[in-house]
């Protein structure tokens, strides 16, 4: 039964009885919730949040999400971006191939090499992260936001190591969301929203990456809370990044022109310019995120 407004009622079981439709439901808030604060999210995380031994059959979970949402879009007449490209491999940082269906591309994702996967999903999720009717989606599904905390990438795969023992301060979070979304604060004008937690196969990760059909920009971000020593460090992380992203373009053939950029919520210490002047890394600081 629909309401008067032509939305389903919230006592639909509008998902089925199936195991895996009763999973979507529980599956749905979540990936709305992580679009929401742009974060991807694992395979193992997701399964783990839906309480399923297996996370293989996600896919049919992920699937039937991918479905409904391609039926909606067809009933809104506008394009609803496929939320399931959110959840990925730990170690890839990219969906399976049972995302290609809902791609709508010419040419097949299986097919595509590493960085074409990377460009076409940087596309896709960054589509994900802007749709701003994510809210209305779950109300005319009958459902409710999640208050579940965020998963993140970074501390499934690196623990406590990367932020130390603490985690990832709420500073730093916000400061790679700001740069990400506005690229144009550092420099960037010729770029769409860059993705968080860009993956390399050395399972090394940087905090931003955006990329064009001309360039590759890695952004290592610093928040306010940072210290010389972070800074310093952030100094020779710009250094090891240049260099995977140099050796992803090259194993994938792909000649693009590479900047790496140490971005600053503080003012950069003159005690390091030296180091900064040594190494030849891009500083931009004094970045105030609103």
């Amino acid at each position: 039964m629909t309401s008067k407004k032509g939305k389903i009622a919230p006592t639909d079981n509008i998902f089925g009885d199936k195991l895996f439709q009763q999973r979507a439901v529980k599956a749905l808030p979540i990936l709305v919730q992580q679009a929401s604060d742009s974060e991807i999210i694992t395979y193992s995380d997701l399964a783990d949040k839906l309480e399923m031994p297996n996370p293989r059959n996600l896919n049919y979970v992920l699937g039937y999400i991918g479905d409904i949402l391609q039926d909606l879009s067809k009933k809104w007449k506008e394009k609803i971006p496929p939320i399931q490209s959110l959840v990925v491999n730990k170690n890839s940082n990219m969906p399976g191939a049972g995302i290609s269906p809902f791609l709508k591309s010419k040419k097949s994702y299986r097919d595509r090499t590493r960085s074409e996967k990377s460009g076409l999903l940087d596309t896709i999720q960054n589509e994900v992260f802007d749709y701003e009717k994510w809210a209305d989606v779950l109300e005319h599904f009958g459902l409710t936001a999640s208050t579940d905390s965020t998963v993140t990438f970074e501390k499934t795969v690196k623990g406590g190591g990367r932020y130390g023992s603490g985690g990832e301060s709420e500073e730093h979070k916000q400061l790679k969301k700001f740069i990400s979304k506005n690229p144009h604060v550092i420099g960037l004008k010729e770029f769409k929203n860059g993705k968080l937690e860009h993956c390399f196969p050395s399972s090394d990760t940087i905090d931003v990456y955006f990329s064009n059909k001309k360039m590759a920009v890695g952004v290592e971000v610093k928040s306010k809370k940072s210290d010389e020593n972070d800074i310093l460090r952030g100094l020779f992380q710009c250094k090891k990044y240049e260099a995977l992203i140099e050796a992803e373009n090259n194993v994938e053939g792909v000649k693009k022109d590479i900047m790496v950029i140490l971005a600053l919520e503080s003012k950069f210490p003159r005690k390091l310019l030296p180091e900064k002047n040594i190494l030849s890394v891009h500083v931009i600081d004094n970045i105030r995120p609103v």
